[in-house]
């Protein structure tokens, strides 16, 4: 069997399956409301008279739990429940009868069932929502279909009693409105799916930024460091020109130096031999002769004799002595 929540959303094939549809969504929603109403009161009957004393009782919690969703059930029929005994529209939110159904299942299968804020907290959400929006999008077009709506009840005329209007503007008039129900619900599932994907691609752009800012600071450390050795570089070459400068300054000091030296002039022997050799002459001719006094000196000369080394093999050994020298 299909679930309330596929029917509802089984009305979109065609009209056939539109009406079937509200149909079994009506019948649904007076069939949970009188399933609930009955189960309630079994259990208020069970519970004793007394508050002090209920509090304590195992069936407490049921209770509590089934007067949450008596509530819930009473402002969602003050919703629809006008709209829907004229034939204007059926109980749209079929996923709120499955949830309704699944807590009262829960409730008749256990005697010890959770919290009432913990098994209520998805049919909070689904009917809150579904109040609002058929507040915001349903119930204005119903209002423009059928103008004695926004008027006192006296001085409406539904279709059924009225003479005067004629029901196939009014069925025309609901069938533009449906249309135009159905048309929203589209775009807003058209427009909920382009958000989706445009929240997607927000995080995939927001993730290619972060990983764009690494490679930026990566990047802003390596130029740091280039930057360091540029520097160091530099330095070393401005001491190596320095150094040169130096070095060309003492190979162009010495080349000078060489280049300033006086030349030698090459003197022919010849002609300085005829030019001497009168005046040396001149000077021996004219020379005087000086008597210098007589030196005596205490070297005396040394005497050897020398034995020949033929004669050596005939030298007896007594015979050493006598070869010395005498000074």
């Amino acid at each position: 069997f299909l679930s309330f929540d596929e029917i509802s959303k089984m009305r979109l094939v065609c009209k056939a399956f539109n009406k079937a549809g509200q149909r079994l969504l009506n019948r649904g929603f007076f069939t949970m409301e009188q399933k609930q109403n009955a189960f309630l009161k079994i259990v208020k009957s069970k519970l004793p008279r007394r508050e002090s004393e209920r509090r304590s009782h195992p069936l407490s919690r049921h209770c509590d739990i089934l007067t949450s969703i008596e509530t819930r059930i009473s402002m969602m029929s003050m919703t629809y429940s006008k709209y829907i005994e004229q034939n204007l529209c059926c109980f749209i939110p079929g996923k709120v009868i499955d949830e309704v159904l699944r807590v009262l299942k829960i409730l008749e299968g256990t005697d010890d069932p959770p919290r009432a804020h913990e098994i209520l907290q998805e049919l909070r959400d689904i009917s809150s929502m579904a109040i609002e929006h058929f507040d915001e999008k349903i119930c204005p077009l119903l209002k423009l279909s059928r103008p004695c709506l926004n008027a006192r009840p006296a001085k409406c005329h539904l279709p059924s009693t009225s003479q005067d209007s004629s029901p196939s503007r009014d069925m025309s008039n609901f069938s533009m409105a449906f249309n135009n129900v159905i048309v929203d619900k589209l775009l807003s599932d058209t427009l909920t799916k382009k958000f989706i994907a445009l929240t997607n691609e927000f995080k995939k752009t927001k993730e290619t930024i972060a990983e764009q800012h690494k490679c930026i600071r990566r990047q802003m450390r390596t130029i740091k460091n280039q930057g360091k050795q540029v520097v160091e570089l530099k330095r070393r070459i401005d001491d190596w020109e320095t150094k040169h400068k130096e070095i060309s300054a003492n190979v162009n000091q010495i080349h000078n130096f060489e280049h300033n030296q006086p030349i030698r002039q090459s003197f022919n022997t010849d002609n300085v031999l005829k030019n001497v050799a009168p005046v040396l002459n001149d000077m021996l001719e004219n020379a005087v002769k000086i008597d210098l006094p007589a030196f005596k000196s205490n070297i005396k000369p040394r005497m050897a004799q020398i034995t020949l080394k033929r004669n050596l093999r005939d030298v007896l050994p007594q015979d050493y002595k006598k070869i010395k020298f005498s000074k």
